[in-house]
C-alpha cells in the first residue's frame, strides 16, 4: 500500500489530525500552517499548491470541529 504522504509538509498537516487534546493540538496545526507557509514561499508546482491550499482549509476546520466533537462527548458523559 502507498503512503498517503506525497509531500514532506503533509506529515505535520497528518499530526494535527491524529491530535485530540486542545492544546497540543493548536501547537500542531500551528506547525503544520508555518511548514505550508514556507513550502508555499518556495513557490511549488501547480499541483502541489492545490495540495497546500487543501491543507489550509482543512487545518482551518479542524480545531473548531474537534472542540464539537469534545463537547458532545462530554454532554453525553453528563447525561
Amino acid at each position: 500500500m502507498d503512503s498517503p504522504i506525497k509531500y514532506p509538509w503533509q506529515q505535520f498537516v497528518f499530526d494535527a489530525f491524529l491530535e485530540f487534546k486542545s492544546q497540543p493540538l493548536r501547537h500542531k496545526v500551528s506547525i503544520a500552517e508555518r511548514a505550508i507557509s514556507q513550502r508555499l514561499r518556495e513557490r511549488p508546482e501547480l499541483e502541489e499548491q492545490l495540495a497546500l491550499r487543501d491543507a489550509l482549509i482543512a487545518l482551518e476546520t479542524l480545531i473548531p470541529v474537534k472542540e464539537r466533537v469534545k463537547e458532545s462527548e462530554e454532554s453525553e458523559t453528563i447525561a
